[in-house]
């Protein structure tokens, strides 16, 4: 069964490794990761309920309304060849990142496991960008995006 506790750790580890975030209403802490490409939005989130931890991390931009369409083909065609992380897009509103999930089920927090979670998340909003800056801005078609990003060439 889940616990305050667990959330207490995220919190502590966060600060103890000396990251700047904030703490939202029900279980999230908000923060930013620094990466290559982009500073990244991050919102972590741990539902009671679900006994697992939910990393969203959010693109800094917000898709065109006249693009959504490729973008959402976009975002299907990476969520299938993804283990770790799944592609979000928000047709409504143009928001799109991805999200990563560690299951708890009861067992105490594991900081390398989170820390790889967040990793791994990052790491993918990060090779998807060109992709996604592709598609968003019309220079690529969706396949060519992809394949430009995952080394099949054009």
């Amino acid at each position: 069964m889940s616990t305050r506790t667990m959330f207490d750790d995220i919190v502590r580890f966060l600060r103890s490794n000396g990251w700047s975030f904030g703490i939202g209403e029900t279980n999230s802490v908000s923060l930013m990761i620094e990466g290559e490409r982009h500073t990244y939005p991050v919102l972590i989130r741990y539902p009671w309920e679900k006994e697992i931890i939910v990393a969203h991390i959010e693109y800094p931009f917000r898709i065109p309304e006249k693009r959504r369409g490729a973008i959402l083909e976009l975002a299907a065609r990476i969520n299938r060849g993804l283990y770790f992380a799944a592609c979000e897009f928000d047709a409504d509103s143009g928001w799109t990142g991805f999200r990563a999930t560690m299951l708890t089920d009861g067992v105490p927090f594991n900081p390398e496991q989170f820390s790889t979670m967040l990793a791994a998340a990052v790491s993918v909003a990060e090779r998807y960008a060109p992709a996604f800056e592709a598609v968003m801005s019309g220079r690529a078609d969706p396949i060519v995006a992809l394949r430009s990003v995952e080394g099949g060439g054009t």
